[in-house]
């Protein structure tokens, strides 16, 4: 009875064989590295703080420009009845200046004044160092409607 002969494989094709099994498992971890971060991403984008949205029910025409705005500092401070009317915000820089929140106020009280609003609440601000003696702003702020007592 004849016996097969066996083949042995070259060297050079199991070389090949073990370098195309580790291409294969390098793109596997790329693909499963690649869905990880996709989930971190959409994890840390669901948690971080959003304001909600503000939707315009009922628009308000924009008020003359000498009207005074009144601002507070938290909502707090504001002891009427009042709407929010949205978001407005203001940046400066500051190039060769040292900038505050009184510096803010014009630009964020004009923004009012234009959607209908005579109060403002700051929400948040924050210096912006631009430069050696360079210091900014960048405010956010709610927009809203005083009403009558």
């Amino acid at each position: 009875m004849k016996t097969k002969r066996e083949v042995k494989e070259p060297a050079w094709l199991s070389v090949a064989m073990a370098g195309q099994a580790m291409r294969i498992e390098t793109r596997r971890a790329v693909a499963a590295t690649r869905v990880a971060l996709a989930v971190t991403l959409v994890t840390v984008a669901a948690c971080s703080p959003q304001q909600p949205p503000i939707i315009y029910a009922h628009p308000h025409p924009a008020v003359a420009a000498d009207t005074p705005v009144q601002v507070f500092m938290s909502e707090r401070d504001v002891h009427r009845p009042y709407r929010v009317l949205g978001i407005v915000s203001a940046m400066d820089l500051g190039k060769y200046q040292i900038l505050g929140l009184q510096d803010a106020l014009p630009t964020l009280e004009r923004k009012t004044r234009a959607i209908g609003g005579n109060g403002l609440i700051v929400v948040s601000y924050q210096p912006v160092k631009s430069g050696i003696f360079s210091t900014g702003y960048s405010v956010q702020a709610r927009a809203i409607r005083l009403r009558n007592p």
